[in-house]
């Protein structure tokens, strides 16, 4: 039995055990070539997939949750074996039953890279985000978060559904909390006790208005109190235009101060691409979670010394050269720029600004513009 030689990577990050090796090195390279040209995103679809010979068959077997991908390689390995059987699962797990859909049902679900609480985070989850479950182990669901990023989240964070009740969900009246921390009181006063926090871009649904107050549930049924004026109404919210510059911006500076939090995408600790991509996301644009991923984004713009070509709102990226994107900020202006480096802060390419970063002058590599002009 033989595994693709890319996918020890795979099974190592994901705390899930290897097999030996027996079956055809075309098949390596054949599952290779299939992933390489229909999926080759690791952090967004999920391939542990191998062959197994038995009496003369060669039986694929493992996992996918992409099903163009597995479809093909059965085809395509049936072009050069003689003799094939697909035995890959595709992901849902069958295990799971009806409920393969969820909500997320905290303020922040913390996504890490392998199902256990001490392994690292790599994103998160935000309140009444849809997310799809691909299978459980112990405690964790590995998932699908709405943005497409694949990795393990605590089960308790998550409110599991059918489609019918996803369905019904999705439909209720919803409001988006655009804000940076709020709580939602079990009463209509900020002196009772909390049901929960919200951050930035936390969806419940409206049940009813009531004075200065408005009763909300949450994805597990609990029920609570906003402020009306902290909330926007997410049908309109989603139909906004698109935004100016002067209002990115706005958005982005009120995150000044929070501490750097690697995989962090809330008010709760940002890491860079997480703070980029969750200010275009307060605006219903939506980014790549990582920053060499968004920097694919939008289109190019030429730079040179002088930066007047850059507008606010642009997004600056920056690494050891173009290929090895490890840093994004949004520009704001003035040559002066906002990111998450040890905290949000502005830092400048000025030399004349006491915030002058000439780390950062040195390693800009490329600059995208995601609104359209």
């Amino acid at each position: 039995m033989r595994w693709n030689g890319l996918l020890p990577l795979i099974f190592a990050s994901l705390g899930l055990a290897q097999v030996k090796d027996t079956s055809p090195r075309e098949l390596d390279l054949l599952i290779s070539q299939t992933r390489e040209e229909i999926c080759p995103e690791k952090r967004l679809d999920y391939v542990a997939v191998y062959g197994e010979t038995v009496d003369s068959v060669l039986v694929l077997k493992g996992e996918t949750s992409h099903a163009v991908f597995r479809d093909s390689l059965v085809v395509r390995s049936r072009r050069v074996f003689p003799r094939v059987q697909d035995a890959i699962t595709l992901l849902p797990a069958p295990s799971l039953g009806k409920k393969t859909r969820g909500i997320l049902r905290v303020s922040t679900g913390f996504l890490r890279r392998q199902p256990d609480h001490d392994m690292e985070m790599i994103s998160q989850g935000l309140l009444g985000e849809p997310v799809t479950l691909l299978k459980r182990r112990g405690a964790f669901y590995f998932i699908k978060l709405e943005d497409g990023y694949l990795g393990w989240m605590e089960s308790a964070s998550v409110q599991e559904m059918d489609q019918e009740e996803f369905s019904r969900w999705q439909a209720m009246d919803q409001v988006i909390y655009l804000g940076r921390v709020a709580t939602i009181y079990s009463e209509k006063n900020e002196r009772s006790d909390p049901i929960s926090d919200i951050v930035g871009g936390c969806r419940v649904a409206r049940l009813k208005k009531q004075g200065k107050w408005m009763l909300v549930q949450l994805p597990d049924g609990r029920t609570g109190y906003l402020r009306t004026e902290q909330v926007s109404d997410y049908r309109t919210f989603r139909l906004q235009p698109q935004p100016s510059a002067e209002r990115l911006v706005q958005t982005a500076r009120q995150f000044i101060g929070i501490p750097y939090l690697w995989g962090g995408n809330s008010a709760k600790g940002f890491d860079c691409s997480g703070l980029t991509r969750i200010v275009y996301q307060l605006h219903h644009i939506a980014l790549p979670r990582d920053a060499n991923m968004q920097v694919h984004a939008g289109s190019p713009v030429a730079f040179d010394s002088t930066y007047q070509q850059l507008k606010p709102a642009d997004l600056l990226f920056f690494g050891a050269n173009p290929q090895r994107i490890t840093h994004v900020a949004l520009y704001i202006g003035n040559r002066q720029f906002i990111h998450s480096d040890g905290l949000v802060r502005i830092n400048s390419f000025n030399p004349a600004d006491k915030n002058y970063s000439n780390h950062r002058v040195k390693g800009l590599q490329a600059v995208r513009r995601i609104l359209s002009q």
